[in-house]
């Protein structure tokens, strides 16, 4: 599936970098409908307005409220859950990316990373979940991971990353189908 190149996308970007929402609405790679950014409580938000035209309210929205699972938008194409248990014990991050995938419209997918998290921790989360289909993308090159599979680079080095990084799959991005 090949979002937002010809059908302009619905996406959710919950408690990552605010600016992403933003990147991706003026991407030209990328054709997003409208982006909601989903933040605490705790969050400012004229640290994101002062980066942004007035055009932009039209398309993003921010979403600022402590009960972070109650706000996701339904009807989201990609939803990215990026570093949420920084915030979030393992239970909580697994109902947030189960109602991630519940709101999600259908082929949907939702995009799960942990930086420097066990990969036992990630997994407990994702045997949770109820999802169609769940593969993984390196964090070094975008480009999914394949069990015995060396990911080819012309640096020696970062093909050592990546073959170490496709053995221990940690730090990688999971991507859960709806």
């Amino acid at each position: 599936m090949f979002f937002g190149r010809k059908k302009p996308i619905k996406f959710c970007d919950i408690y990552g970098d605010y600016l992403l929402s933003c990147e991706l609405l003026m991407s030209d790679y990328i054709n997003v409908k409208n982006a909601t950014q989903v933040i605490k409580d705790d969050f400012d938000l004229n640290v994101i307005k002062k980066y942004l035209g007035a055009d932009f309210s039209n398309n993003l929205n921010v979403v600022i409220d402590s009960d972070v699972v109650s706000k996701i938008p339904s009807g989201c194409d990609v939803i990215s859950c990026i570093d949420i248990l920084k915030d979030e014990s393992t239970e909580e991050a697994t109902e947030l990316l189960q109602k991630s995938l519940d709101a999600l419209n259908s082929g949907g997918i939702v995009i799960f990373r942990q930086k420097d998290n066990s990969k036992d921790i990630n997994n407990k989360i994702i045997s949770n979940l109820k999802f169609s289909k769940h593969i993984q993308y390196s964090s070094i090159v975008a480009t999914e991971h394949k069990n015995n599979v060396d990911i080819a680079h012309y640096s020696d080095a970062i093909f050592n990353e990546l073959k170490n990084e496709n053995e221990n799959r940690s730090n990688v991005f999971d991507i859960l189908y709806k």
